[in-house]
């Protein structure tokens, strides 16, 4: 089990990580944003600290759901947060809904938090003292969830016992359970023993690109280098996620791109993308997927060649996904279409994708070398076996019978008797409860 951290992979974009991913830091003077904690593979009553290392503004502690938007502001009494956030603000002030409350905090206090599953409530504790409770959390998964709104704003979590400033409440567990790893010492070497595992396929994310409801809205911006006139056919339409709601391209006709920049200029990381044609017949078959670090309209900049595609087939408002060899980043993607002597490009959907799984190879089952000398901490959180059953478990077995070597032979002029021998090998058979001998 690796060591459970803020998700550098699930924050908003103005929300920037320190401290091997345990500090949360506000990122500009009027950003807003939340971060969540990498989640835990299943439900029990946990317990986690905040230390509020500097207040500047408003700061949130408490739990959210997987899906929860972390682009949720905190800002303002418009628009608080949704119900799949529930926590204490600094101001006073409970979520969600909003409630009035006595508890406030400040610079280098210590806010415990205990999401209790049994009972389904969240319960606070002010370095050390209880202080709030929200019940009625609903059936999910709830995971810690920091929100800040200024560059001045920093806090730290503490998921495992040891980092712990106050003891853990009756009936909670640390969120990240203590850590038993073990290596077998064999032959002068530490070693692991690896199961069998098959190999997984690599897996994406949904879609990066938000839902459009303009060529600036809700973020980010769409962008083509002409389009046909009538607003039905704007560059946005090709990233509204409605079926037969598509941008065309106007004069001049080539050569042609549409693409799409994300908000606040915030790189992404890109593996795979799909493009929907409306019709196939109007649908580029040569392309090239192209992206910038640099543009600040779609038009200028510098744009880099990611993959050409040529003699791509099409059907009518059918998907089609293409895979990258390599994972890319930029901050702006987008489809060129150089001379190709068509007039009219109609592209129902563009969209792009991450890695959300890398995949693995299969791993054989055998033991692997660690180290020929004493492991280190980190070699038994990174290498270690988290239980040595089966190895060592002892199972109870009845043996067929065995033959007998009659040894009368060693018997001296006199003896009365014959003598049987048979060797047990005391190596394998360590821990031998009873020995049966029948002479027939």
């Amino acid at each position: 089990m690796e060591k459970i951290t803020l998700n550098p992979n699930d924050k908003y974009s103005t929300i920037q990580l320190s401290n091997n991913n345990m500090t949360m830091n506000g990122n500009t003077s009027t950003g807003y944003g939340g971060v969540k904690s990498v989640r835990q593979s299943k439900k029990f009553d946990f317990y986690f600290e905040v230390k509020i290392d500097n207040l500047s503004s408003r700061i949130l502690v408490g739990v959210s759901t997987p899906a929860t938007d972390t682009s949720v502001s905190i800002g303002t009494s418009a628009t608080k947060f949704p119900s799949t956030v529930k926590g204490l603000m600094n101001t006073g002030y409970t979520y969600s809904p909003e409630t009035k409350v006595n508890t406030t905090f400040a610079t280098n206090d210590v806010i415990g938090i205990a999401v209790s599953y049994t009972t389904n409530t969240l319960i606070f504790y002010k370095n050390g003292a209880l202080a709030e409770t929200i019940a009625g959390l609903i059936d999910d998964i709830w995971i810690p969830y920091l929100s800040s709104t200024t560059a001045n704003d920093r806090a730290t979590v503490a998921f495992i016992k040891r980092d712990f400033k106050y003891p853990i409440p009756t009936g909670f567990e640390a969120y990240q359970p203590p850590i038993n790893k073990s290596l077998i010492l064999h032959d002068g070497e530490y070693k692991k023993y690896k199961e069998k595992k098959e190999a997984t396929n690599e897996t994406y994310t949904n879609n990066l690109i938000p839902k459009m409801t303009s060529n600036t809205a809700p973020s980010g911006r769409a962008f083509a280098s002409s389009t046909t006139s009538g607003s039905g056919y704007a560059p946005w339409k090709a990233f509204d996620e409605v079926p037969y709601e598509y941008h065309e391209n106007g004069t001049p006709f080539e050569p042609y791109n549409l693409g799409y920049i994300f908000f606040n200029n915030e790189k992404k990381k890109v593996k795979a993308f799909s493009l929907t044609p409306a019709q196939s017949i109007n649908m580029y078959k040569n392309f090239i997927l192209q992206g910038s670090n640099d543009t600040v309209n779609g038009q200028d900049g510098t744009w880099v060649d990611i993959k050409e595609y040529v003699d791509i087939s099409w059907s009518n408002s059918t998907l089609k996904t293409f895979i990258l060899e390599h994972e890319v980043e930029y901050y702006a993607y987008r489809v060129y279409v150089k001379s190709t002597g068509r007039a009219s490009y109609n592209t129902d959907e563009f969209k792009l994708y991450g890695i959300l799984d890398h995949g693995a190879p299969e791993v054989l089952a055998g033991w692997e070398d660690i180290s020929s000398v004493l492991p280190t901490q980190t070699q038994f959180i990174s290498d270690g076996m988290d239980s040595l059953s089966p190895l060592l478990d002892r199972t109870v077995l009845k043996l067929e019978p065995v033959p007998m070597t009659d040894r009368s032979d060693i018997l001296e002029s006199g003896d009365i008797g014959k003598v049987f021998s048979k060797t047990v090998d005391l190596k394998r058979y360590f821990d031998i409860r009873s020995i049966k001998v029948e002479v027939k």
